[in-house]
């Protein structure tokens, strides 16, 4: 065999599966082949965002399902040794800790679709919330709900397919992408618009560690990443390939408390600003008050 004149998918095929199985790696739960672990970085010039070539391995081996050990990157003969090193290098740069794996949000969701159009017609006084852009919150996922639109949702398939459940989370998708909002448990019947997409994650997946994450930079450079048309937009095949960084159940628990806790230091901050500000304005309108009082006239004994 001249090994000069192999390709790089030959190399692989014909040399390094064969080693790999001759040394006794499992096929089937420890190696995978040419695995895509990132969509590729996020950039921007001025206004323009695009992607670039995402981090794609020939193979990744693990000593145990979602631990992975090692990259196997085979090479052409025309290509210094250098290059391989280099993309381990770079590989390097988008480690995950121990026990964290990439994966897909549609592989993580039981569900996911948008609402439907022309509903305006089942607009009502009473009746089922109908969730819409103006719902969602820009930095949190708080559902703003001092304007509510009500409506009869029609029967069948429409209305079923866009109802909402508690744990169901929602993403704006059409202008200010990334909007976003979680649903109580508590909710009642509920559906949404077409500007908002619906993701109902897996039940181990419920809880608030999936809406912390969108709420991050790591997130939002993926809803503002696609910029297609005169706005931005955000399709459901996009949603479902969102890629998410997913640690252990423990270790997303763990994530919201931590979350929890420095928002709570945050708040107390706040609130220790609001108070200095109220105490300083009541300070201030007493010595004005004090400097402005009309001086009051002495008589002599």
């Amino acid at each position: 065999m001249d090994k000069r004149s192999l390709s790089e998918r030959d190399i692989c095929t014909k040399l390094v599966t064969p080693a790999l199985r001759g040394a006794g790696w499992d096929e089937i739960n420890q190696i995978r082949e040419e695995v895509s672990f990132t969509k590729g970085r996020i950039i921007v010039r001025g206004k323009l965002v695009s992607r670039g070539r995402g981090k794609r391995a020939d193979y990744i081996l693990s000593v145990k399902p979602n631990i992975p050990i090692a990259i196997i990157e085979a090479k052409v003969n025309t290509q210094a040794i250098g290059a391989g090193l280099q993309q381990g290098l770079e590989y390097a740069e988008t480690h995950l800790p121990l026990g964290w794996v990439w994966a897909r949000l549609g592989d993580l969701s039981e569900f996911v679709t948008s609402g439907s159009r022309d509903w305006a017609k089942h607009y009502a006084n009473e009746g089922a919330i109908f969730v819409r852009m103006g719902n969602l919150s820009k930095n949190h996922y708080q559902l703003r709900l001092d304007h509510i639109q009500r409506v009869n949702a029609p029967a069948g398939g429409e209305g079923s397919r866009t109802s909402l459940e508690g744990g169901d989370v929602l993403i704006s998708i059409t202008g200010d992408v990334g909007m976003l909002g979680l649903i109580p448990d508590d909710f009642g019947e509920a559906y949404i618009n077409q500007h908002i997409a619906m993701v109902r994650p897996m039940s181990g997946m419920k809880g608030r560690y999936l809406p912390e994450l969108f709420r991050s930079p790591f997130a939002q450079d993926q809803f503002n990443a696609p910029q297609r048309g005169i706005k931005n937009s955000f399709r459901l095949t996009d949603v479902t390939q969102f890629v998410v960084p997913l640690p252990p159940l423990a270790e997303q628990h763990r994530i919201v408390a931590k979350v929890d806790a420095l928002m709570a230091v945050c708040d107390q901050l706040e609130a220790s600003l609001t108070a200095t500000a109220t105490t300083r304005s009541k300070l201030l309108n007493a010595l004005l008050g004090e400097a402005l009082e009309p001086a009051k006239e002495t008589s002599d004994a």
